[in-house]
C-alpha cells in the first residue's frame, strides 16, 4: 500500500469510526465514500441502482455541524433551555441571515482548536478531515452554475445568494460612490 492509499485509508477509518460514534445511520452498500468520480475531494459515490425515495442516511440533529441559529436550543451542542424557545421572529432571522458566514466562523475555530492544542481535539476533526478546499457555487460562471445545479434543491438557495451578493455589492459600491462625490 503507498503512502497516499495508507493516508487515504487512515482518512476513511477514522471517519467511519467518527459516524459510529455519532449515531449516523448509512447505508453503504449502495455507496462508497471515495476520491474518484468526484468533482473534487471526497465524496459519495453510489455503487449500484439507488431507487427514488431510497433513505441514505438517518443523521442525528447533534451530528450536524451547523450554525447555532439551526441546532436545536440555540447552543450548537444540542443542549437546550427554557430561553431557548424560538417565536416566528427567530426563525425569520435564522432563515434570513447569512449561516454560511456563521458556519465558515465555526469552521475556522474548530480547525484552529485541534491544530493549536492536540489534546483538544475537534469532535468534528475526522469529518473535517475529508473536507477540501473548492470554489464555492456562487463563484462558479453563471451557465455553469445553471447546468450543474438545474433541478437540484441547491439551485434557488445558491440564486439567492448570489443575488444577495449583488445586492451588498451594489450598496456598498453606491455608498462608496456618494462617500468621495460629497
Amino acid at each position: 500500500m503507498n503512502r497516499q492509499n495508507h493516508q487515504d485509508f487512515e482518512l476513511q477509518s477514522n471517519y467511519q469510526k467518527w459516524l459510529d460514534e455519532s449515531n449516523i445511520q448509512v447505508q453503504s452498500q449502495l455507496f462508497k465514500t471515495a476520491t474518484e468520480n468526484v468533482v473534487a475531494g471526497w465524496g459519495c459515490v453510489a455503487t449500484s441502482f439507488i431507487k427514488e425515495g431510497t433513505i441514505l442516511f438517518e443523521i442525528p440533529r447533534e451530528a450536524c455541524f451547523t450554525s447555532n441559529e439551526f441546532s436545536r436550543g440555540g447552543h450548537g451542542d444540542g443542549s437546550s433551555s427554557s430561553e431557548d424557545d424560538e417565536d416566528e421572529a427567530d426563525v425569520d432571522k435564522a432563515i434570513t441571515s447569512d449561516t454560511q458566514k456563521k458556519l465558515a466562523l465555526k469552521l475556522l475555530r474548530e480547525m484552529e482548536n485541534s491544530e493549536r492544542d492536540t489534546r483538544k481535539v475537534s469532535k468534528w476533526k475526522p469529518f473535517l478531515d475529508l473536507l477540501t478546499p473548492h470554489p464555492l457555487p456562487w463563484t462558479w460562471p453563471k451557465s455553469f452554475r445553471e447546468k450543474v445545479l438545474l433541478g437540484t434543491e441547491l439551485e434557488k438557495v445558491v440564486e439567492k445568494k448570489v443575488e444577495r451578493i449583488r445586492k451588498e455589492y451594489k450598496k456598498i459600491t453606491s455608498s462608496s460612490a456618494a462617500a468621495t462625490k460629497g
